[in-house]
């Protein structure tokens, strides 16, 4: 697909899963998880879930101008490549998996294998895809923030079971699982999103969706503006850095998809987002012509009538809910 690349692995960081589960899914977790110590500088190149019990692992982006080689080969040289980046590093307590290497090259002359290797010496919790995508499907009231989520969850449960009954509560929460995955908590303007949102996911993939979730009724003027949120709980939303976040709002604005100024998104193309959301383990890229990167300077009148369109969305927003 033109602009899009494949990626190998998916990854959520800023979050500790062991010590943010209850003690009721952490074991249902371990019960389907085999732990192995691994060396330092090891390479992990079997699809699976991984969670990271201690130790660091640095998730790495290299370009070959080689033709197609698997995976397995390419790990197995030594590291004498003038053109590698490290796309993440991932610590205690973080997950991350690998995708199967089918099409994970790109179709330009340089293409860039993906390997996650060990920085020290690591154990890690080993899961298989099937078993991770039963797991979530079993816990759909695992969201990230997870402690925040998890705590929100928790005073939300226990005050509509006092309400509705158990077997109410029960058939009513079953319902809305089956029917959204992304919670709004506008009263203190807390955000969470279901982890079927994030994983199996690259990081453009889950940003788009997350925006596509946020994103409110158009306005009078056909605007479609989403709920007010910042870069940080964005990556805290998504599972992954600041900076990520930056680069890849950067990204979206380059290819007209979304707008944003004053800490409020605008989005402009709603089928190019979702194209984007529904690609999964494909990479939005930027433009590779510069000159489509605006430089956005704005005017005071500007800015001054954006503050307006702000405040009355944010009224009309809080009213609807």
């Amino acid at each position: 697909m033109k602009d899009f690349r494949h990626e190998r692995y998916w990854y959520i960081k800023r979050h500790n899963f062991l010590h943010a589960l209850t003690k009721a899914d952490t074991d249902a977790l371990i019960t389907i998880t085999k732990f192995k110590i691994l060396k330092h500088a090891e390479h992990i190149i079997e699809q699976g879930v991984y969670l990271i019990k201690e130790g660091r692992i640095k998730i790495s982006e290299h370009m070959s101008d080689v033709k197609t080689v698997k995976i397995e080969e390419l790990s197995e040289k030594p590291d004498k490549e003038d053109n590698v980046q490290t796309t993440e590093v991932l610590a205690k307590g973080e997950i991350f998996g690998v995708i199967d290497d089918e099409d994970v090259h790109s179709d330009n002359n340089l293409k860039p294998y993906f390997l996650a290797e060990t920085l020290t010496e690591v154990c890690i919790g080993i899961i298989s895809i099937r078993d991770f995508k039963f797991f979530l499907k079993r816990k759909p009231h695992l969201v990230l923030p997870l402690q925040n989520g998890m705590k929100y969850y928790k005073e939300f449960r226990n005050f509509n079971l006092h309400f509705m009954g158990k077997n109410n509560f029960i058939n009513w929460s079953n319902s809305i699982a089956k029917n959204t995955s992304f919670s709004l908590f506008n009263g203190e303007s807390r955000h969470t999103n279901a982890l079927s949102n994030i994983t199996f996911r690259s990081v453009s993939s889950r940003l788009a969706l997350l925006l596509q979730n946020l994103a409110l009724t158009p306005n009078s003027k056909g605007k479609v503006l989403t709920h007010r949120v910042t870069k940080n709980q964005i990556a805290k939303l998504i599972g992954c850095s600041n900076e990520t976040v930056e680069n890849y709002l950067k990204t979206l604005r380059n290819h007209t998809v979304i707008d944003y100024r004053m800490g409020k998104i605008q989005i402009i193309n709603q089928w190019m987002l979702k194209k984007i959301a529904d690609a999964r383990m494909k990479t939005l890229l930027p433009p590779k012509d510069s000159n489509t990167i605006q430089d956005y300077e704005y005017d005071l009148q500007a800015m001054t009538n954006l503050q307006e369109e702000v405040k009355i969305e944010s009224i009309s927003a809080h009213t609807s809910l």
